[in-house]
């Protein structure tokens, strides 16, 4: 397990058949940023607009090349005084690569990440990119 901060977009790689590649997107209002990044991944400009749409309705699409989802993440604070609601979309690439965009950046995901880290789980090590996509999902839901 690797973790790379604050790559540029022109720097990002896809995974290969054995290794899972996550890619943490933060910033939709950097439109040039999502855009460098949808040249590299050969992403449709259908599903860029729906990135870049913050008011996007939830929804899993499964295409030929890919399979994208687009839901709301919505977390609080630790104190419970407020509640941060963004869009979260995720872009499952055939070659074990997984791209995430947020709105900015968030803390939802530190359970999955902790058990990348550890091993603990077992699975998630274990299986590929997709089940990586699930347990995000999982952890929007809780």
């Amino acid at each position: 397990m690797e973790e790379i901060p604050d790559v540029s977009p022109n720097a990002l790689s896809a995974g290969g058949n054995d290794r899972v590649t996550w890619h943490v997107v933060s910033g939709l209002h950097e439109v040039d940023k999502i855009s460098t990044i949808g040249k590299a991944f050969d992403i449709s400009n259908l599903i860029l607009e729906d990135i870049l749409n913050t008011n996007a309705r939830a929804k899993i699409e499964k295409r030929d090349e890919c399979i994208f989802a687009i839901t709301k993440l919505i977390t609080a604070s630790r104190d419970g005084s407020s509640i941060d609601a963004q869009q979260f979309s995720l872009l499952l690439l055939p070659d074990q690569t997984l791209l995430t965009f947020l709105e900015g950046p968030t803390s939802a995901f530190e359970p999955v990440l902790e058990r990348i880290r550890t091993g603990a789980g077992g699975r998630i090590r274990k299986f590929g990119a997709d089940y990586l996509l699930w347990a995000l999902l999982d952890a929007v839901v809780e």
